[in-house]
Parts: C-alpha cells; sequence; structure tokens
C-alpha cells in the first residue's frame, strides 16, 4: 500500500479543531448533495479499508500522529456512507486513542459521538438499532457519563422485552461503572 503524500500535509500536532467537525472534502465525494453512484461507494468503502491499514501500520512503526490523520480521513469518508460505520469506526479508533492516552483525539471522537447520538435518538431514546454500536463506543472511548446513560437505556430496553440476560449484564455493568 502507498502512503498518499497528501497525508504529511494534513498533520499539525497542534490541531486546535476537530478534524471530525470541520466541513470534510474529498476527492472521493461529490461536491454537490447527491445520491452516490455505486461506483462511488465501492471507492470510498475501498478507500476506507485502506485507510484504516495504513493507520494500523503506522501504530505499528510508532507513527501516532500520521496513523489518526488517515483514522480521521477514514471517519469523514465514513460517515458519507453509513452512520453505523462511522460509529463502529470511532469506537475502533477511540479504543486505540484511549490506550495511547491521546486524550485531545479522545476528545475529537466524544464530541463527534454525541452529535451522532443526538441524531439517532427520540424522546430522549436512542434508535434500538444504534444502542449496541453507542455502548461500545461510549465504552471504548472511557465516557463513563456517557456509557451510564446508554447502559441504562439498554436495561430499560431489556426489561420492556424481559430479556432476562442483557438485563443481568446491563446491571454488572451499572455496577462497575458507579464504583
Amino acid at each position: 500500500l502507498n502512503k498518499p503524500l497528501m497525508v504529511f500535509a494534513q498533520i499539525d500536532n497542534n490541531i486546535k479543531n476537530n478534524p471530525l467537525l470541520i466541513k470534510f472534502q474529498d476527492d472521493l465525494v461529490p461536491s454537490i448533495k447527491r445520491d452516490l453512484t455505486n461506483l462511488e461507494i465501492k471507492r470510498i468503502e475501498k478507500k476506507i479499508v485502506d485507510l484504516d491499514s495504513l493507520a494500523e501500520e503506522e501504530i505499528k512503526n510508532g507513527n501516532d500522529d500520521i496513523a489518526f490523520a488517515l483514522w480521521y480521513r477514514a471517519i469523514n469518508l465514513s460517515r458519507v456512507l453509513n452512520p453505523k460505520k462511522e460509529i463502529t469506526l470511532i469506537a475502533k479508533v477511540g479504543k486505540v486513542a484511549w490506550e495511547k492516552n491521546r486524550n485531545l483525539d479522545v476528545n475529537f471522537l466524544n464530541e463527534r459521538l454525541v452529535i451522532l447520538e443526538s441524531q439517532y435518538t427520540k424522546d430522549h431514546k436512542i434508535d434500538p438499532d444504534y444502542l449496541p454500536l453507542f455502548i461500545i463506543a461510549y465504552d471504548n472511548l472511557h465516557n463513563l457519563d456517557r456509557a451510564k446513560i446508554i447502559h441504562q437505556q439498554n436495561l430499560k430496553l431489556a426489561r420492556e422485552n424481559n430479556d432476562t440476560e442483557t438485563i443481568k449484564k446491563s446491571l454488572e455493568i451499572l455496577g462497575k461503572l458507579y464504583l
């Protein structure tokens, strides 16, 4: 896999603005708002996989800044495809950011996740299709406040569905979060 040269130009160790909240532009994304063609979707999906692989390689080589620049591009690209893919990628990158003590990156990822959560919340309830993804993402980012709220919603949903296994698991997780 070739490393795009433009990645090096995108890196700024003094980043103050969240790269996940800026108006994102990419050569793979049409500049006008319209549905993507199947070919465009396939190209974007492939680029996300390639960027993720490159980022993992850079992390292994100790090039954390390059890895996170690659991941931010992948997350932004995933946004145009599917929110579930974006949340899943945020969860994955969030786990690495936490393990690497990259507090600014953890904050950036949390900010974007809160926005996504608000988009899939109605009447103070997260869409059940997205709930498991938010649980994983907030747990990986160690956002205890949001994790408690999400796990409480999961517990309530499990009680409504008489899902004893999920009730037990949610109570155990909530107990640990409150300790």
